[in-house]
């Protein structure tokens, strides 16, 4: 203490000792300057070793009486090796002999000097007690304001909501009990009216289903050889869809009494994958010419086309998928096109836009968003965020230069897996959406 605080005082203390190797290691590295004498011992000389160096600690025993290597701050030289002049000092601890001596008069602390010493121990112990006292004051009272602190904020928490409340209640927000019961109400005829055409709709798939099978026994038969066949064919095209018109409002339809092209008949190529331009380009002019008028009636009708050709038989079958099925007809298989609908749902994209990209990937691809972005109407934000949802559901890849294309695979394994559970959840999330 007295070398850590005495400095600023002009105090300074030095250490005198005959056994380097029991004097502290930080009195030591501390020390301004260093005076080592003459050394014999191992252990002593090893300490020389570890804080001057070895070869001070191997000539150490050899210094003379007097000799000395000294260390010191305030020159640049490093050590010296120097000899001390001998001086002559009382030694206490001599034995006497029979001359005489002279003994020194030792000085001898006075009673006063004790007394001010003690006076100032006991002012000390009462500042730490005082400082001590004051601390603890201190600490209570920084706990009660943080306890009143918390108070404050739920009060002002309470108050801001009862603020909240009159306010509503003031400009009529919040209705009184009638008019809840009323909304919820309307909730529960909204839900009942929901349930009822998802059940619709299950009809609906299950008389789709039953007409793809139907289809497929009479391709398997050929044409029918009787009217009756004939006229039930009739029957499921008024119900499943009115004939399209085109723009001047005249029927499309063949004077046979059939479609122009049906989805069924048509075969894997190019032209079913842009089924809007297959239509019209098997239209009702006899002349074999496109008008005006006839162009706009393929642009208007191509959203029921893509529509009915994805909900109709066109599409594989859920029981057998050919291993020549074009992307085109596996994206237009049933519990495909439910999958394609809830990415659609969850993205930014409406339905034709969402059928748009499907097709193009399913021609050109594997594609880059903008790639896609030229080849389509929608937006790279739109397209991006369809893309993302349809690759969380395993139909779209990306490789690793950032092309996108359909996974012909995965479609095939949703088709032939015969567990339709997630097929039927995902339709019903759908329609609660």
């Amino acid at each position: 203490k007295v070398g850590k605080r005495g400095r600023k005082h002009g105090l300074g203390i030095m250490g005198i000792s005959q056994r380097p190797a029991d004097v502290k290691k930080d009195f030591i590295t501390q020390a301004n300057w260093l005076v080592w004498h003459r050394l014999t011992w191992e252990n002593d000389t090893k300490v020389v070793s570890r804080i001057v160096g070895s070869e001070y600690g191997e000539e150490v025993p050899n210094l003379n009486a007097g000799e000395a290597f000294v260390q010191t701050d305030w020159t640049d030289s490093g050590i010296r090796r120097v000899q001390f002049n001998r001086k002559r000092t009382f030694d206490a601890g001599a034995t006497p002999g029979l001359d005489d001596f002279e003994r020194p008069e030792l000085k001898s602390v006075s009673d006063a000097l004790m007394e001010d010493l003690e006076g100032i121990t006991e002012l000390q112990e009462q500042e730490h007690d005082r400082i001590a006292e004051l601390e603890s004051r201190l600490e209570r009272k920084q706990e009660r304001i943080a306890e009143l602190e918390n108070e404050l904020q739920t009060a002002r928490d309470v108050s801001n909501a009862a603020r909240k409340m009159a306010n509503a209640l003031a400009h009529g927000d919040l209705g009184g009990p009638e008019e809840f019961e009323e909304r919820l109400r309307e909730k529960n005829e909204r839900i009942r009216e929901l349930r009822e055409r998802v059940e619709e709709l299950e009809n609906e798939q299950t008389e789709l289903r039953s007409f793809g099978e139907w289809n497929r026994d009479i391709e398997d038969i050929g044409e029918p050889e009787s009217r009756d066949d004939h006229d039930d064919y009739d029957d499921f095209e008024s119900v499943e869809s009115d004939t399209p018109t085109d723009a001047h409002g005249t029927d499309t339809a063949e004077p046979d009494g059939s479609t122009v092209e049906s989805p069924e008949s048509s075969e894997p190529t190019d032209e079913t994958a842009t089924a809007g331009k297959t239509w019209g380009a098997n239209g009702s002019d006899s002349e074999g010419r496109e008008s005006q008028d006839d162009k706009g009636s393929i642009a208007a009708y191509q959203r029921a086309l893509r529509e009915r050709g994805r909900r109709l038989g066109g599409a594989v079958s859920n029981d057998s998928v050919s291993e020549t099925a074009s992307l085109v007809e596996l994206a237009n298989a049933d519990p495909v096109a439910v999958r394609i609908d809830a990415a659609r749902r969850e993205s930014l994209c409406n339905e034709d836009h969402t059928w748009d990209i499907v097709e193009t990937l399913a021609t050109d691809g594997p594609m880059t968003v903008h790639e896609i972005a030229a080849a389509v109407t929608a937006s790279v934000e739109q397209i991006q965020s369809l893309l993302t949802e349809l690759r969380n559901r395993s139909l779209v890849t990306r490789n690793d230069d950032r092309q996108y294309g359909l996974d012909r695979r995965e479609m095939i394994s949703i088709i032939t897996d015969p567990d339709e559970r997630a097929h039927h959840s995902e339709l019903h999330s759908q329609w609660r959406d």
